[in-house]
């Protein structure tokens, strides 16, 4: 926590003017992580974690903090392709990781990724952590063949194979999942900031 000296400033800027170093003007360390939960046709529920891509966290200061344009709708994919996604990942390594493009949406049947619907955020106690997910609207995939499935990942562009930034979050499943013809797929994803 910072402090200023023993002297009353009248406003920051004459703390500044003066000469006062601020080296810490956060209290802690601002954290933003996520998790995606997936299951197949309601069946047993994986929790797998993730850190916020490098894309992701400057979407969301520079909306935040520098007036850039907002993404108004987010979409939720899945690759088939053995990849190790990092905070440095596009969606161009996504892409040549090869997404899995066999399914229909379940909220449409429609060719397009799922939409990430997040339900309405709330805000916490200060000092507690907010989220925002998508758990009362999962997104889902009905799958039209036999697929093994690797990983999850959130991105502004709704066309499948599409490469467009930002992609905010991408995380392989602890284990690779079979699916078959109308098997159900169901994605939740939690963003975090601590």
């Amino acid at each position: 926590m910072f402090q200023l000296p023993d002297r009353k400033f009248r406003d920051f800027k004459a703390a500044l003017a003066d000469g006062v170093i601020l080296t810490r003007v956060v209290p802690d360390n601002i954290c933003a992580a996520g998790f995606f939960t997936v299951d197949t046709n309601g069946g047993d529920i994986e929790i797998c974690p993730n850190a916020v891509s490098d894309e992701g966290r400057a979407a969301l200061l520079g909306t935040l903090l520098d007036a850039k344009a907002q993404d108004a709708t987010w979409y939720t994919g899945i690759y088939t392709g053995v990849i190790t996604p990092d905070n440095t990942f596009s969606m161009t390594e996504i892409i040549a990781g090869t997404e899995w493009t066999a399914y229909t949406r379940v909220e449409d049947a429609g060719a397009f990724r799922p939409l990430y619907d997040p339900d309405a955020l709330t805000y916490a106690n200060p000092g507690a952590s907010t989220s925002i997910t998508n758990s009362g609207t999962k997104s889902g995939f009905t799958s039209t063949g036999a697929a093994t499935l690797r990983g999850a990942f959130i991105s502004a562009d709704q066309t499948r194979l599409g490469d467009t930034v930002p992609l905010v979050a991408a995380a392989n499943f602890g284990t690779a999942r079979t699916v078959g013809d109308t098997d159900v797929v169901s994605i939740q994803y939690t963003l975090t900031l601590t």
